[in-house]
């Protein structure tokens, strides 16, 4: 399925046959009802990304061939980044595991030193050569959940929040520490110096903005998605938070889900709720499209390709789908 849209005053508009055109390509995944969740570049020149209930590891060249990857033991995998050891690293939520996958597939699963019922969410590459995620470990007493470190030969380290943070998701990094989002009682924004573990947290303007994906910008900002709040997030390395309200488009606003660097300088994220693709430029000025993405697919995890395009998961609507650039 392919249509053409051009970008017209700030908004997407379909067109066809334009030389400026961007194109949107969907690819349908090989096993049915898998739930493609996140998605990153891989060093093998290839997109690879988490199936949820089809409790596999995917692939996708940049020609658009699939390959799928069956996890040894199910698990359920959740995040997925690329490691400084060329291999692909995923979180297993229910399984409590770290996963590792080669480029030929080879799968290993990690779990010493995880807390019990851990929960590992989103994961990413940090600056000091080892793997961070979330665990959204919540118990009775209110105790907050934790930042874990894995190196790459799968020593797991774990670091506890303070208490009533609240739920973990997203995570990025920059050159000096681990960034991550916390949804309720804290509402907040989270970082850790990865040399001190000194953990900082910057609750946000609205109380119910439920923060989810969070991802370094060109503007050494960073971005997160607040799809209950309909917003877009930004924070500064010091912690000043600004919002951006989603343009109305009488279907209840957009509901931002995850966020990724694009090739123009600007921040691109998907709307899980409305199957949309929007666009955010780092002066906040936002632009919404929809030409050319299956209805009730709903768009989530999104990550720049080696080849320039952007690369994002359809959740329900079981395909990759892929927006060229210009």
């Amino acid at each position: 399925m392919l249509r053409s849209i051009v970008l017209l005053g700030g908004f997407f508009a379909f067109s066809a046959g334009s030389a400026t055109a961007k194109v949107i390509t969907e690819y349908p995944l090989l096993v049915g009802g898998s739930l493609p969740h996140r998605i990153a570049k891989g060093p093998d020149g290839n997109m690879w990304f988490t199936e949820q209930t089809g409790q596999r590891i995917g692939c996708i060249s940049m020609a658009g061939a699939v390959a799928e990857f069956a996890l040894p033991a199910g698990g359920n995998p959740i995040g997925i980044a690329a490691g400084p050891d060329g291999n692909m690293w995923f979180t297993e939520s229910p399984g409590h595991r770290i996963g590792r996958i080669d480029a030929g597939g080879k799968i290993a699963e990690f779990s010493a030193g995880l807390s019990v019922a851990s929960s590992p969410q989103e994961i990413t590459a940090g600056p000091d050569g080892a793997l961070w995620f979330t665990e959204d470990v919540q118990s009775a007493d209110g105790s907050g959940g934790k930042i874990g470190r894995i190196t790459t030969s799968g020593t797991i380290a774990e670091f506890p929040l303070p208490d009533g943070s609240g739920v973990l998701d997203g995570i990025a990094s920059d050159s000096e520490r681990i960034w991550f989002t916390l949804g309720f009682p804290a509402n907040a924004i989270g970082s850790m110096d990865v040399r001190t573990h000194r953990v900082s947290v910057f609750a946000l303007p609205d109380g119910s903005s439920f923060p989810q994906g969070i991802a370094l910008g060109p503007d050494h900002n960073m971005w997160f998605t607040m799809p209950q709040d309909h917003r877009i997030g930004r924070i500064t390395p010091d912690g000043k938070i600004a919002t951006f309200a989603m343009p109305d488009q009488g279907d209840g606003t957009g509901s931002p889900s995850n966020i990724a660097l694009g090739p123009d300088g600007a921040m691109w994220f998907t709307e899980f709720n409305q199957s949309r693709i929007g666009r955010i430029t780092t002066a906040g000025t936002i632009a919404e499209f929809y030409d050319g993405i299956s209805d009730g697919s709903s768009p989530d995890g999104i990550a720049l390709g080696p080849d320039g395009n952007l690369w994002f998961t359809e959740y329900n609507g079981n395909r990759i789908g892929k927006l060229l650039k210009n």
